[in-house]
């Protein structure tokens, strides 16, 4: 029957709103979704029904209930929940987004990857963050630059490239990180002619926005001058002045430009002179033309300054440009819509009249969706004086879609960004103004709201361990078999709760998986917002890759914190990251070659000739080539000659017309056992083949009745040699006895027989290449 009535109690204060005036006490991002199933239904009201009179003290009290943290659940919790009913975007949990406090500044922008990136200062330093739709931590913190730092800006793209801006000592600097984490353009200067510093003249807006190709363009101005500049910034780093959109010697900031889909770029600046006015012109490419600068409205500040003031730029699929401003002392917000031809489809629309202008560093900001739809997010002063953030979405004609409705309860956002991811969620990225303990992001932190639900992303007893890709590093860039590969790497949490021990495992793997080598290290208990840093954990490669992969040299370095999956957390993205590596190819392959050598004059002392005819064949192990044209000094016998690491012998041959055939050569070749990336060969990688084109000669002396003569001896000369021998006992004469017989240049021949007692003889011989010749005589006695 009691939970009955306080049902009653519960639908009542749905119907009725109980007005804003219960929207009193700082406290809940978790606007009454109580079972986080993305919706706020009677289940929720039921839920928080049920619990009404509990108050922290008590053991059933849940915080989670508490939506306005008073330490009491009571009406007002329902009247919080009431109001959020049958929203279709539920914000959920807070989470600190910065190990750091003290925030002064910060940007985001969503990329095409679905991630939130994020640049961030404070009074020491300047930040860079990435996020996952949920708010879970994948980059966590990477300093850009040291202290005395100014405003910060960043871009992104579709390819998820992140490219910021920031001002440190009155110099603008860029850095651009790749969707892989990679610092792929380090901390630079851009501009140095003293651009305008907000640490010392005010919060003077600039911006950055990247274009279809991923480069950037910085609208900012300098301080003396006070002249708007449009700076290109290409993807490698180059810098070039793209505009000076207007010439003044007025005071100049809240600069902002946006890049449409046609590339056209879109700019907007506040000018103070006399009355504080605002400007907007656009850059046409293609067909789209340009438009000078126009006049937008006077803000009637009429230079006092207020941090409530700064107006707002955003571009639809379209190419219309939207434009949200206000006037001083005035509740409303004012949207401008210019056209692609400069007409203005809404001039002076007042948008939203309940905004409180009242307070410091909390402008209204707005975005568009896929659909051209605009999201709001203003402070709102409704009922007793109440100031809390409030957010609602209109028509690209300024028509209510979700009426405007407070999301956070308690002191409103400081620098406030809104976006609009992929999947339609909203995304806020602020810093927190106040210090309560909870919901959990301390005062002056770095915050993150949004409404893509994920229930282990809200689980307040998780920790979130992350591998933090802009913090690994490996040395050498290029891994070698055989050596050891040092890596460098960072893992933190970012989750609500302290992580057990656990491990961290690196190893070199292919793109399907297979791990070459690895090991494991030791990962600490981690406080939340704290790191643990492992420097130069060695990897050492095995001498050569396994079997199948010697043609391979792209692997993945796979790190993955908590492996086994043995600790709960709120999102297992950030656990694992793969980078691609190059991993120097070893020798598989390689070159032998000929030379072919005619020694037919070396036989009267000449040198030899080398060969440029005929062909060669090679064959070992499973290669074999035959038909190689021999058609210069040296001869590539193949340049894919197969290498291993056990020696592979090629035996290499040739021929030629008119040549004699040489003895056949072996190279023997495989890697060096010591130095894979050594190729051993023996003896060389050389194959030197020797042939000639000598004739040869051998004969028979007898007397004259056919007996043989022994000792007689035989002179042959000519072609430049002299050759002299003698018979043996059955009157022969041959290379057996005489080498150099067999190494006659073809040519003519004089030849002379003597004996004692015997008539001398003479005679002309020709001697044919490759051939061997005949000689006999008779010889007759003296007379």
């Amino acid at each position: 029957m009691k939970n009955h009535h306080l049902l009653k109690i519960a639908i009542s204060i749905l119907l009725v709103g109980l007005v804003v005036s219960l929207f009193i006490i700082p406290g809940s991002a978790f606007i009454g979704d109580i079972n986080l199933d993305n919706h706020v239904d009677s289940a929720d009201l039921y839920a928080i029904g049920q619990s009404l009179g509990l108050t922290s003290s008590k053991p059933s009290y849940s915080r989670g209930l508490d939506l306005n943290l008073s330490n009491e659940i009571d009406v007002q919790d329902l009247a919080i929940a009431g109001r959020s009913y049958a929203a279709p975007h539920i914000f959920h949990y807070l989470r600190q987004i910065s190990n750091k406090n003290g925030v002064y500044d910060q940007d985001s922008c969503i990329d095409g990857s679905g991630n939130i990136n994020i640049i961030w200062g404070n009074d020491n330093a300047v930040f860079f963050s990435r996020l996952d739709r949920f708010g879970n931590t994948l980059i966590d913190d990477v300093q850009l630059a040291g202290n005395n730092t100014g405003t910060v800006d960043i871009g992104c793209d579709q390819e998820g490239n992140a490219h910021m801006v920031w001002v440190k000592v009155n110099t603008l600097y860029q850095a651009r990180f790749d969707q892989w984490g990679y610092q792929v353009l380090p901390p630079s200067k851009v501009y140095d002619e003293e651009v305008a510093d907000p640490a010392i003249y005010g919060f003077r807006k600039m911006d950055v926005a990247l274009d279809q190709q991923g480069n950037a363009y910085a609208f900012f101005n300098t301080e003396h001058h006070a002249i708007p500049t449009l700076l290109y910034l290409q993807a490698d780093g180059d810098v070039s002045l793209a505009a000076h959109p207007a010439e003044s010697d007025s005071s100049l900031q809240y600069h902002q430009v946006r890049v449409d889909h046609e590339n056209n770029i879109h700019l907007m600046w506040y000018q103070e002179e006399g009355t504080d006015r605002i400007y907007y012109a656009r850059y046409g490419s293609g067909d789209t033309p340009s438009l000078s600068e126009q006049l937008i409205g006077y803000t009637a500040y009429d230079g006092f300054y207020n941090g409530t003031r700064p107006p707002d730029l955003e571009v639809d699929s379209q190419g219309n440009a939207y434009i949200l401003w206000h006037r001083a002392y005035t509740t409303n917000l004012y949207l401008e819509k210019i056209t692609p031809g400069g007409n203005h489809a809404l001039d002076d629309f007042v948008l939203f009249s309940q905004w409180d202008s009242t307070g410091y560093n909390r402008p209204p900001v707005f975005t568009l969706d896929a659909n051209d739809n605009l999201h709001l997010l203003a402070v709102t002063g409704w009922g007793r004086s109440s100031v809390h953030s409030a957010y609602g979405s209109f028509t690209s004609n300024g028509d209510p879609l979700l009426p405007m409705r407070w999301f956070l309860y308690g002191e409103p956002m400081g620098n406030p960004q809104i976006m609009v991811d992929g999947e339609g969620d909203i995304q806020v990225t602020f810093s927190h103004p106040y210090d309560s303990g909870y919901p959990p992001c301390p005062g002056e932190a770095l915050c993150h709201l949004g409404t893509a639900l994920d229930a282990a992303a809200q689980d307040l007893s998780r920790s979130d361990l992350g591998v933090d890709a802009a913090h690994l590093d490996f040395e050498p860039l290029i891994a070698r078999w055989g050596e050891d590969l040092a890596i460098t790497t960072t893992i933190f949490n970012e989750g609500w709760f302290t992580s057990t021990a656990s491990s961290l495992s690196i190893a070199l793997e292919t793109e399907e998986g297979q791990s070459i080598v690895g090991t494991t290290q030791t990962v600490n208990p981690l406080a939340v917002h704290t790191t643990q840093t492992f420097t130069n954990t060695v990897l050492s490669l095995p001498g050569s890759p396994p079997s199948g992969l010697e043609e391979m040299e792209y692997f993945r370095l796979h790190l993955e914190v908590d492996p086994d999956k043995s600790i709960a957390e709120t999102s297992e993205e950030n656990n694992s990251l793969s980078v691609p590596i190059l991993v120097q190819r070893l020798p598989t392959k390689t070159g032998l070659f000929l030379i072919v050598e005619d020694e037919t004059d070396t036989a009267r002392g000449g040198s030899s000739v080398e060969l440029n005819v005929g062909t060669a064949s090679i064959a070992g192990g499973s290669y074999s080539k035959t038909g190689i044209p021999v058609s210069d000094y040296i001869t590539v016998l193949g340049k894919d000659i197969p290498v291993g690491d056990s020696a592979i012998n090629y035996t290499i041959n040739w021929q030629a017309a008119g040549y004699a055939a040489p003895t056949s050569v072996t190279l023997g070749v495989q890697r060096n056992s010591s130095d894979p990336y050594t190729i051993d060969y023996s003896p060389s990688n050389t194959a030197v083949l020797k042939t000639n084109r000598w004739g040869s000669l051998s004969g028979n002396i007898s007397d004259s009745g056919g007996n043989p003569l022994s000792d007689a001896t035989v002179r042959l000369e000519g072609e430049g040699l002299s050759i002299e021998t003698t018979t043996d006992a059955s009157g022969n004469f041959s290379p057996d006895d005489e080498p150099n017989l067999a190494k006659l240049i073809p040519g003519q021949y004089q030849i002379r027989v003597s004996k004692a007692g015997y008539e001398r003889q003479s005679g002309t011989i020709e001697i044919q290449p490759l051939q061997q010749s005949t000689y006999t005589k008779n010889m007759p006695t003296t007379t």
